[in-house]
């Protein structure tokens, strides 16, 4: 399934393209948790994480044009149900409409705002928020407690 999570601007929404384990029905989706995949960049899109690394399959360069769809023996999917999120607005799938006063997040609390707007669609089941390269700058406050459900939270963090 791929789409649009919706962040609170309008004409603006984050790509994604997710993938449920393999071997799931629709209703027995929601009893496997969800990795959140983040790519780094800022601005580096996560569907090359989706097709050059853990998605179900590869795109390999082939001796010659044109590419190999290839399947991906060791793809997260066996396991888990994953979603492949374009973020900040305006990466890879991602859109931004440049009518809006501010379609651009300028920040890292913009950022983290937008996908935690975003986020709030996908809160049925546990998820678990996964980053490559400059990513783990990002991922502490796009998966902050902000972002994350109280459920998600360690015992000792948990709101008061």
């Amino acid at each position: 399934m791929s789409g649009y999570l919706n962040v609170n601007k309008a004409g603006s929404g984050l790509g994604f393209i997710f993938y449920g384990k393999e071997g799931a029905s629709k209703a027995t989706l929601k009893n496997f948790p969800t990795i959140i995949w983040l790519n780094g960049g800022p601005g580096s899109s996560s569907q090359l994480g989706n097709f050059m690394e853990l998605g179900p399959h590869f795109v390999r360069p082939a001796a010659m044009a044109p590419y190999e769809i290839v399947k991906n023996n060791y793809t997260w999917v066996k396991e888990y149900n994953v979603i492949f999120v374009d973020q900040p607005v305006g990466t890879g799938l991602s859109y931004a409409d440049p009518q809006h006063p501010s379609p651009y997040c300028k920040n890292m609390t913009d950022v983290a705002n937008d996908f935690y707007y975003a986020l709030k669609e996908l809160y049925q089941n546990p998820n678990g928020c996964f980053n490559k390269s400059e990513s783990p700058e990002r991922i502490p406050s796009s998966c902050s407690e902000r972002a994350m459900p109280e459920s998600m939270l360690p015992p000792s963090d948990k709101r008061s």
